[in-house]
């Protein structure tokens, strides 16, 4: 490993597609005492597509991030419906905070990492807030976003 400060920063958020986000939100904020720090209906301007248009709300509890996806996508109306068609579970991945891509990319290929990591640019959604991140893949291929932002200050 480099000798580099560690560019893995610690959990972003964990990922969960609802059946309803109000029921979720409700949930989790009244019964927990989880506070809504962001929410955006996403894709709501496009072609309905895949899982878009999509309620995402981003919820804390001291520092602990739940991303909730409802889903509006064009489907058949069943549950498996209301998430991203190739989400096996409810929970879609764990995002990683992370300071530097390049360096975090470096670390996996130093490792051994044998899939991709291919460092992207989102700018469809967290509308004017552009941001950069990898998808990869762990030991039993649970999903992993490497995002290159800060909790505290993205969603503000």
């Amino acid at each position: 490993m480099s000798n580099i400060e560690n560019p893995f920063k610690g959990l972003a958020h964990m990922c969960i597609y609802t059946q309803c986000n109000k029921k979720s939100v409700d949930f989790y904020t009244k019964v927990m005492g989880f506070e809504v720090v962001y929410r955006e209906m996403m894709g709501k301007n496009h072609e309905p597509v895949r899982m878009f248009p999509a309620e995402f709300v981003l919820i804390n509890l001291n520092g602990l991030y739940i991303e909730l996806i409802e889903c509006f996508g064009p489907w058949n109306g069943t549950p498996q419906d209301k998430k991203h068609p190739n989400v096996l579970g409810v929970i879609d991945h764990f995002g990683i905070s992370v300071s530097n891509l390049e360096e975090c990319k470096k670390r996996l290929e130093d490792y051994g990492y044998e899939g991709p990591v291919d460092i992207q640019t989102n700018t469809i959604s967290y509308e004017g807030r552009p941001f950069r991140y990898a998808c990869i893949k762990g030991p039993d291929g649970e999903s992993l976003n490497l995002y290159e932002f800060d909790n505290e200050t993205f969603y503000k």
